[in-house]
């Protein structure tokens, strides 16, 4: 497989103005906090990248929207799965931080999400290299994840908090390349599939490239 280059790596800032970033009102108000973040952060990696809409998007999740997911499963349970909002249940699929950066740069190439748990961001990778090979110059490759007192609750009994799984809501984002420029931090060489899928996860990747 062909050297692929990292020419952006940004990860998730509270302190980012997401006016700037997200200037239309009515969409970063129907954002939850999951997507606004997932969102602002692939939209920085683009900036310092200097790329203003990438050829493919591709994100990844261990467990997705899962603030929006809880509000849909308890506004069922407490409507007897009456009268549901839809909102929680528009808002809790995977897909939408894609979706949404994808409508921000005017990106109509490929876009595809993937939700595996700690499997996702290798798969996400593996998907991110096969599109360089495929001649694409310029891939947004992204993971984000959120915490919320139930998820907390459920991997401590599970005896799961310590194993590389979320502490806190987290999003990075990366922009591949087959070419090299000013801003590349990072080549990934001699890349093979048993390599992408030997990160694991995304602190692998990190911790490797670093």
């Amino acid at each position: 497989m062909k050297t692929i280059y990292i020419n952006a790596m940004t990860v998730y800032n509270a302190e980012w103005d997401l006016k700037t970033l997200i200037p239309d009102a009515n969409m970063r108000r129907r954002m939850s906090r999951f997507i606004k973040m997932g969102v602002a952060t692939g939209l920085k990696c683009l900036q310092e990248a200097g790329v203003e809409s990438p050829d493919s998007i591709i994100t990844a999740t261990a467990y997705g929207c899962l603030a929006d997911s809880e509000k849909f499963l308890s506004s069922a349970l407490a409507s007897d799965e009456q009268m549901l909002p839809p909102t929680p249940f528009i808002q809790s699929t995977f897909n939408t931080m894609g979706s949404q950066i994808a409508i921000l740069t005017g990106c109509h190439g490929y876009n595809m999400t993937f939700v595996d748990r700690q499997r996702s961001f290798a798969d996400a990778l593996v998907d991110a290299c096969l599109e360089i090979g495929d001649g694409k110059h310029n891939v947004l490759l992204g993971y984000a994840d959120e915490m919320t007192p139930t998820l907390g609750a459920i991997l401590n009994r599970m005896g799961r908090a310590a194993n590389n799984m979320p502490h806190e809501d987290c999003a990075w984002f990366f922009l591949l390349s087959d070419v090299r420029n000013e801003h590349t931090i990072a080549a990934l060489d001699d890349l093979s599939l048993s390599k992408i899928m030997g990160y694991g996860s995304v602190h692998d990747f990190i911790a490797a490239i670093r």
